[in-house]
């Protein structure tokens, strides 16, 4: 069972690895990225509505989820989980194990699809083995036009 906490995070002042989830480019003024990062964000929406992009801000790790905020709830919501499990693949290869989950110009709905594709991700069928796995555990905030609270989500371990 995930456990939910409010905290505040910043994602400009935060130190550590970092999930922008993205789907409104009207945030695009607020995005906590450099000029050639959002030009590379710009390019890759251009190809694909739907992508997943990495930034390696050593020795931290920030990774993009953009998607098509315009389609119906339950496509977007979806596309969201597939988008988070594969990032969950190259999270593990980059051997992240604690993120933050920052949503600008999201709903809540869209940062708990993202948790859920991660906590998904993550499972694994260890309860029997011996050799005790390093599970992900991270932490998320959605705050943007369409909603105010800020909320973490906590895998527990």
């Amino acid at each position: 069972m995930i456990q939910y906490h409010l905290e505040p995070i910043a994602p400009k002042t935060y130190e550590g690895d970092l999930i922008f989830v993205y789907g409104d480019e009207v945030a695009e003024r607020t995005l906590p990225f450099s000029k050639r990062e959002i030009e590379l964000i710009k390019e890759r929406k251009t190809q694909s509505k739907n992508f997943v992009l990495s930034f390696d801000r050593l020795p931290n790790h920030t990774y993009v989820i953009c998607f098509d905020s315009e389609l119906e709830s339950v496509e977007s919501l979806e596309e969201l989980r597939r988008l988070a499990a594969d990032l969950h693949k190259r999270m593990m290869q980059d051997n992240v194990h604690a993120v933050a989950v920052v949503g600008e110009g999201v709903i809540p709905e869209e940062i708990v699809a993202v948790t859920e594709g991660l906590t998904l991700a993550d499972y694994t069928f260890d309860r029997f083995y011996s050799k005790q796995r390093n599970h992900l555990l991270f932490y998320c905030r959605a705050q943007g036009k369409k909603t105010g609270n800020t909320q973490i989500f906590q895998y527990p371990q």
